[in-house]
C-alpha cells in the first residue's frame, strides 16, 4: 500500500496549470471512485503481478458498480468465491446472481421456501427467468389443478434436481399443464439399488402422487408413485409419467410382473394395449375385440384387425393401417399371452430413447383424464 500513497500525494500535487498524464488522469480518478478507472488500475497491476494491490483496486471497483471487476475477483481470487458473489450481487451483477443463485441450489442448509423469498422477487427475476423459468408457472398455479403432486428428495440440496424436474416436465407433450407440484425433505429417505443396476427401492411413507428422487438405479413407477434416479433424463420421465396416465410397457415385461399383468391380475386398465390368448380368431370374436378396443374409434371397420384365412378364421395383426392392431412384446415371456398395441412405429412407451408419442396416444391419455 505504500507505493498506493505515493500515487495518491503525487495526484495531489498537481496544479490546475499542469496537464496530467494518462496514468496520472487514471489514478485522479481511481481515488475519485470512478469504477472503470479503478477496474483498469487493478489490472494494470495484475499485468505486473502485483496480486494485491490488483485486489484492492478490483474490490473497489465491484463495491462502486462494477461488474467486469466482479468477474475478474471470481476468476482470479476463486478462495473467496462466496465473498465476491455476495458482493456482485449487491452491485447487481447478472453473472453473480445467477451463479450465486446457482450455488444455493444444491446447498443443503437453503430451504426450496427460502430459496423463492431469497431470488424470486422482482430485482432478480429478469436475470434468473432466462434460466430457471417462472418458478410460479413450472409449479402451476393452485385455482387450477387437477392433480397434485409431492416430489420427495433426501436433502434440501436436492432442490436443484426438483427445479431440473419442473423445468423437464415444461418440455413434455403430455398434458400435464394443470398438473400442481410441490417440494418436501426426507432426511429419512433411503434408497436401495443393487451395483447402481437394478430398480431403485425406496423406503419412505408417501401420500397421493408422489416422485421421488433418489440415487442411482433405474427408474421406475408404481400406480402413485414414481422413482427418478440421478440419470434419469427427460425421456426417462415422460415414460414413467406416461403410467400415470394409463399406458402400459410395449416391451416384454420380466415374467413375474408380466403373469400379473397379462393375467389381468394387476389393477391398470391400459389404454395402448389388449392382451388376447389367441393369435386367430373367429369372425365374432374379431368382431368382439374390435368393439373393446381403447381405441376403437381410431378403427372405422372390425377387418382391419386381421387377415383372413381360407377357413373364415382371422389371423389378427394389421397390415399398412396407420392405426389398427400391432403385435407389442409385453407378454412374451408368458406362453400363450399376447399383447397388441395401436400403431406399429416403436413409441416412448417401447423404448423411451424414441421419444415418440403418437398423436393417438396423447389423445387416448386424454380420455383417461376425463373418465378419472
Amino acid at each position: 500500500m505504500i507505493r498506493l500513497l505515493l500515487a495518491a500525494l503525487l495526484v495531489l500535487t498537481l496544479t490546475g496549470s499542469a496537464r496530467p498524464t494518462e496514468s496520472q488522469q487514471r489514478w485522479y480518478e481511481a481515488f475519485a471512485g470512478q469504477p472503470e478507472a479503478q477496474n483498469q488500475l487493478a489490472r494494470s497491476f495484475w499485468l505486473q503481478h502485483q496480486k494485491s494491490n490488483a485486489l484492492y483496486w478490483w474490490q473497489r471497483a465491484a463495491k462502486a458498480g462494477s461488474g467486469s471487476a466482479v468477474n475478474r475477483l471470481l476468476e482470479y481470487f476463486p478462495g473467496n468465491r462466496q465473498q465476491w458473489l455476495k458482493l456482485g450481487v449487491e452491485q447487481g451483477s447478472t453473472l453473480a446472481i445467477k451463479q450465486l443463485a446457482r450455488y444455493q441450489l444444491t446447498d443443503a442448509q437453503v430451504n426450496w421456501q427460502d430459496w423463492q423469498r431469497r431470488w424470486w422477487q422482482a430485482e432478480y427475476k429478469s436475470a434468473l427467468q432466462p434460466e430457471f423459468g417462472d418458478i410460479a408457472a413450472l409449479q402451476g398455479e393452485p385455482t387450477v389443478c387437477t392433480e397434485q403432486v409431492t416430489v420427495t428428495g433426501a436433502s434440501h440440496a436436492d432442490k436443484a434436481r426438483y427445479l431440473a424436474l419442473l423445468q423437464q416436465l415444461k418440455q413434455l407433450p403430455l398434458p400435464t399443464s394443470q398438473w400442481c407440484f410441490n417440494w418436501q425433505t426426507q432426511p429419512q429417505l433411503s434408497c436401495q439399488s443393487a451395483d447402481g443396476i437394478a430398480r431403485a427401492q425406496c423406503d419412505v411413507d408417501t401420500t397421493g402422487r408422489t416422485i421421488i428422487l433418489a440415487g442411482q438405479g433405474k427408474a421406475s413407477s408404481s400406480t402413485n408413485r414414481i422413482t427418478l434416479t440421478q440419470s434419469s433424463q427427460r425421456k426417462v420421465l415422460a415414460h414413467e409419467l406416461g403410467h400415470w396416465l394409463g399406458l402400459a410397457d410395449e416391451y416384454a415385461m420380466s415374467r413375474p410382473l408380466a403373469e400379473r399383468f397379462c393375467r389381468g391380475d394387476y389393477n391398470f386398465d391400459a389404454r395402448n394395449l389388449v392382451i388376447t390368448r389367441q393369435q386367430i380368431m373367429s369372425k365374432a370374436e374379431l368382431k368382439s375385440l374390435w368393439q373393446r378396443l381403447p381405441w376403437r374409434d381410431a378403427v372405422k371397420d372390425w377387418r382391419q384387425l386381421g387377415v383372413k384365412r381360407d377357413n373364415d378364421s382371422w389371423q389378427l395383426g394389421s397390415q399398412q393401417q396407420s392405426v389398427g392392431l400391432y403385435k407389442a412384446a409385453t407378454c412374451d415371456y408368458l406362453p400363450g399371452y399376447y399383447a397388441w398395441k395401436p400403431v406399429a412405429e416403436i413409441t416412448a412407451m417401447e423404448r423411451h430413447q424414441s421419444d415418440h408419442w403418437p398423436a393417438l396416444y396423447i389423445k387416448l391419455i386424454n380420455q383417461n383424464l376425463m373418465a378419472n
